[in-house]
């Protein structure tokens, strides 16, 4: 970074400019991998290379031969790290010395900021002292293995001169840089009045902090640049001129807040109604939530994504697919590798086969090297925490069909950039059961109705809802309230009310002069459980849930998965049974396309099931099941719910 800090004028005066520097990086390094990227018997030491640094800075004089200096800068520190290995190999039965060259090329972009002081040996020599804090915003590494001696002869068991290629996001990188910097720099004028310098300066910065956290590994920098210096003109001292002017009008004070709110409820078919009372009955429950056989990844990544949840060895041994009772379908899907590794290792003779999926297509291409080392990376988790066996796992990949790819939008890319599992055995990718006691709330969703009336423009608004003392839902928000807010009970088991009484509902809104205003209400509580049918003989139910997914492309058909899992649950049907199939899909396609779409996957699953008697609807998207930001969460959104309600003989 520029030490641009000259004072060549008689009368010092701030000054403003900008700079440009071309950084020589030197790492300090102590390492042998990157956290959780594999590299064979690699030390890395040291390492060098060159980056940029632009910026801004403010100069204001504190004496004649002192100044503080202010500046922002972007840097990009660019610098690789070789470690060469030394190791014998038979070449035609004769043994050869080998170097193998282990290389990490890695790219850190900061925004920082250097406070500094300056000390002017004269008017036009200068040096500088002083310290940068910067914030990480870009860390990518590249990181291969090549068999650089004998030139001509030998290959890795690849077949290949190089191994091992990773790269994506520096893992565990500290996203927070300090360093101390010094430095020399001469003022050259470019106009009469000296106001307009260039300033070309030498500096020196040691790193304080490590690349990633924990490691020791820092960037030191040597770096040569030049500034462009404006010193301030000097404000004129005017004096003041009065003249006669009328009084200003007064403003009429601006009232404050008015608020009301009120609720209704949301019946299963959509009809809106007064709440008589909140209906909370505990219901014995079978849930089946399907498992994708698909894994994500980030854009151009080979790196698991932190959203999967990722164990280690150790504690691989107390997994159980019990404890995902109270988990919905996207949490228990982000678990997807530990599921499968505990089923392998329950399954000795079952094998499963990893495919990264390839795209040809011109600005989002996935390359066959890519799409191998997103399946190696998930085939090394197996192995390593679950001590599946290599010999149990096959990596393969293959591209997408041609019309897939030409109809693929945004969403369709992200899709893309997965691995497919597949395996010799249901019992794998099976969908995952689960029976617990849950709580259904009667009407399923409470709508809020809040009123506001107020001249000027909130400044925020919340709406909590509470029994005795306990937070269940929280709606917020700026400036403009919406004029209905629906809680969705059935979302979270954890926040249906657990005891009769009472809910209290609280609006809250603040005014743009912090001027404020309250509404409240409430809503009995009546709370039917289990034993309590049992006393009383309450004709009781059981609920069992299940789901199907992955229908080709607008399509209804069921696939081979779905006809399986249609086996499984015609099994569970009874005469007496109520049925309700629902068809979902994705916020992907035109409103009415999708909901006709939803529906004929609905029909299709009743014909499938042999039901003649069931509640069949379309919906499409209007109610959002899971993030469809997420591809995953877009996956289990285009699925049709079947829900199985079959009374209970209470005696």
């Amino acid at each position: 970074m520029a030490k641009a800090g000259a004072q060549t004028s008689d009368n010092p005066r701030p000054a403003i400019g900008d700079f440009g520097d071309l950084n020589l990086n030197v790492a300090r390094a102590n390492f042998s991998q990157l956290p959780g990227v594999p590299d064979c018997n690699a030390q890395y030491y040291s390492g060098t290379g060159f980056g940029p640094a632009l910026g801004i800075f403010y100069e204001l004089p504190i004496q004649n031969k002192f100044s503080l200096l202010l500046r922002g800068v972007y840097d990009l520190y660019g610098e690789k790290l070789v470690s060469n290995e030394l190791t014998p190999i038979a070449i035609n039965g004769a043994e050869t010395q080998a170097t193998i060259e282990h290389s990490i090329n890695a790219t850190l972009g900061m925004i920082g900021f250097q406070p500094m002081g300056s000390y002017h040996i004269t008017p036009a020599l200068s040096v500088h002292f002083g310290g940068e804090i910067g914030y990480v915003v870009q860390s990518s590494f590249n990181q291969i293995e090549t068999l650089t001696q004998p030139t001509t002869s030998g290959v890795f068991s690849n077949g290949l001169r190089t191994r091992n290629a990773q790269y994506g996001k520096i893992p565990n990188a500290n996203p927070i840089v300090a360093s101390l910097i010094g430095g020399i720099s001469y003022a050259i004028p470019l106009n009469a009045l000296k106001t307009i310098q260039a300033v070309p300066e030498l500096n020196y910065t040691l790193g304080l902090t490590p690349v990633v956290k924990n490691y020791s590994w820092s960037v030191n920098s040597i770096r040569a640049g030049i500034a462009i210096r404006y010193e301030l003109p000097e404000k004129a001292i005017e004096t003041p001129k009065f003249i006669d002017t009328l009084p200003l009008p007064v403003p009429a004070p601006i009232a404050p807040p008015i608020a009301s709110v009120t609720a209704s409820g949301i019946g299963a078919k959509g009809d809106e109604g007064p709440v008589a009372v909140l209906r909370v009955e505990e219901i014995y429950s079978v849930r089946m939530t399907p498992l994708l056989p698909y894994i994500f990844f980030g854009e151009n990544e080979s790196l698991l994504p932190s959203r999967y949840d990722k164990m280690t060895a150790g504690a691989s041994s107390a997994f159980k697919e019990i404890a995902l009772k109270n988990e919905d379908a996207l949490s228990i899907n982000h678990k997807t590798l530990d599921i499968i590794g505990r089923r392998l290792t329950d399954d000795s003779d079952a094998q499963v086969t990893l495919a990264g999926i390839t795209l040809n297509k011109s600005k989002f291409p996935i390359d066959k090297h890519l799409a191998t080392s997103r399946a190696e990376n998930i085939a090394d988790y197996l192995e390593s925490v679950w001590n599946i066996s290599d010999q149990r796992i096959r990596i393969t990949t293959h591209p997408l069909a041609e019309e897939t790819v030409a109809a693929l939008d945004s969403d369709g890319i992200a899709e893309a950039n997965r691995v497919e599992i597949a395996s010799n055995s249901f019992g794998i990718l099976q969908p995952v059961m689960a029976s617990d006691t849950i709580r259904i709330a009667t009407p399923p969703v409470i709508r809020f109705h809040p009123l506001v009336k107020y001249s000027d423009t909130l400044s925020d608004w919340n709406l909590y809802v509470s029994q005795d003392g306990v937070l269940l839902k929280l709606f917020e928000g700026k400036e403009i309230i919406p004029a209905s807010l629906d809680w969705i009970i059935s979302d979270d088991q954890k926040t249906i009310p657990h005891f009769p009484g009472k809910i209290d509902y609280e609006l809250k809104v603040i005014g743009s002069h912090n001027d404020k205003a309250v509404a409240s209400g409430s809503l009995p509580v009546e709370q039917l459980t289990l034993r309590k049918k049992k006393v009383q003989r309450i004709a009781d139910r059981e609920i069992e849930k299940y789901n199907l997914l992955l229908f080709d492309l607008q399509s209804s058909e069921l696939n081979e998965t779905n006809k399986q899992i249609v086996e499984l649950i015609q099994k569970h049907l009874k005469d007496i049974s109520a049925i309700s199939i629902v068809g979902h899909t994705d916020r992907t396609g035109e409103v009415e396309t999708n909901k006709q779409l939803s529906l004929d996957r609905a029909k299709s699953t009743a014909r499938a099931l042999g039901v003649t008697k069931a509640d069949i609807r379309g919906i499409a998207n209007e109610t959002v099941l899971y993030d469809n930001n997420l591809p995953e969460g877009r996956c289990l959104s285009r699925t049709v719910d079947i829900i199985v309600e079959t009374p209970v003989d209470v005696q």
